[in-house]
């Protein structure tokens, strides 16, 4: 879905703003891990021991709360994912505007996605067939989870401070690189 040069453009933005992405990391992975591991404790210590068996524990995991989790994720991306100063980045011909529909097609996919999953879910109750679920409903659940991710944090990094100080850092680096070219051309004064 996205070019080579726009990931290339993402994560230079990711590495320029290190800072930020831990900030991002907290409500979008470490909180929704410290849930998923509440959860599975809880039913551990609470549940009798003979209803703790190994399929029990994989439909904590794709019971549909892990796809609404996603759903969480992509949903508030369409929100802001149009407001940017483009006359900014005009002045430091940067275009984005691609990255971002791209961003907001694949959010419409996924959330069609999710919405079709959950509906699957509820007609069939696929939650007794431990091949079905390790086979087909746990790895379209990692993937819902890891694609939402991926949307959100590229969403995330387009905000126009992280895109302005990347663009800004670029080019201080040309300036630089010009520089040292006209003082090996003609001397150093």
């Amino acid at each position: 879905m996205f070019r080579k040069k726009e990931i290339a453009f993402l994560k230079r933005i990711e590495n320029e703003s290190v800072d930020d992405i831990d900030l991002w990391n907290l409500p979008n992975l470490f909180v929704p891990i410290g849930v998923i591991l509440l959860s599975v404790l809880s039913f551990i210590l609470f549940k009798p021991n003979s209803d703790i068996t190994f399929i029990a524990l994989l439909n904590l995991f794709v019971n549909g709360s892990l796809p609404m989790f996603a759903l969480n994720r992509v949903a508030p991306i369409s929100l802001n994912l149009f407001k940017y100063n483009k006359e900014q980045e005009l002045k430091k011909n940067t275009n984005t505007y691609n990255i971002r529909v791209k961003i907001g097609i694949g959010s419409i996919i996924l959330i069609s996605l999710i919405i079709l999953y959950y509906v699957y879910q509820v007609i069939n109750n696929p939650f007794g067939n431990t091949y079905l679920i390790l086979f087909t409903q746990f790895p379209v659940t990692t993937f819902i989870i890891w694609y939402s991710l991926l949307l959100s944090k590229y969403s995330f990094l387009l905000q126009d401070h992280l895109v302005n100080r990347t663009i800004a850092d670029d080019i201080i680096e040309e300036t630089n690189q010009n520089k040292k070219h006209l003082s090996e051309k003609y001397g150093e004064e």
